[in-house]
């Protein structure tokens, strides 16, 4: 049924206080990425959609730019890897950007929150929901083609979300 992955029912589930967080994000996942190779999730947070991800497809990438999210995806995964889905998560600091289509050479530039960890960072320095950045800190960029290229992923068979609400 629509929401079971290993026999659990994720969407009882609350995240960030709020029941059914995101609920139509995961029938999405459920409905587009079997059948793809890979899964890639720009923004991945503190990694609820990137795990969710990881029980469908083969293998999973997450890019994390927000230092306190991208810790605490690392953690989770850390905690989480004897896991078979846990096996399939590949993790990348930093964020997508400028830089090189050929090599994983990064560019560094600066990113913005009201808070970090907060689902929150990016470019501006206003973001919508969450107010006026207050914290700032530099984070090494990469472009999509670098990524797949680093990672052996064609992107023809990969499924990629890209989280752009403070952008």
């Amino acid at each position: 049924t629509h929401g079971e992955i290993g026999g659990g029912n994720f969407f009882k589930s609350e995240l960030d206080g709020k029941p059914r967080w995101e609920f139509s994000t995961f029938l999405v996942y459920l409905t587009f990425i079997p059948g793809h190779e890979s899964y890639i999730d720009f923004g991945s947070w503190i990694g609820p959609t990137l795990f969710y991800a990881a029980q469908i497809a083969k293998k999973s990438y997450g890019i994390e730019a927000d230092p306190v999210a991208s810790a605490s995806v690392s953690a989770t995964l850390v905690l989480n890897g004897d896991e078979s889905w846990g096996k399939s998560v590949t993790l990348q600091p930093g964020g997508v950007g400028p830089g090189s289509n050929d090599a994983l050479t990064p560019v560094e530039v600066s990113m913005k929150s009201a808070k970090a960890g907060n689902s929150c960072s990016g470019m501006g320095d206003w973001v919508e929901n969450c107010g006026r950045a207050g914290v700032h800190w530099k984070v090494n960029t990469y472009t999509l083609p670098a990524l797949l290229k680093h990672w052996n992923v064609a992107a023809s068979d990969a499924f990629i979300k890209v989280d752009t609400e403070a952008f």
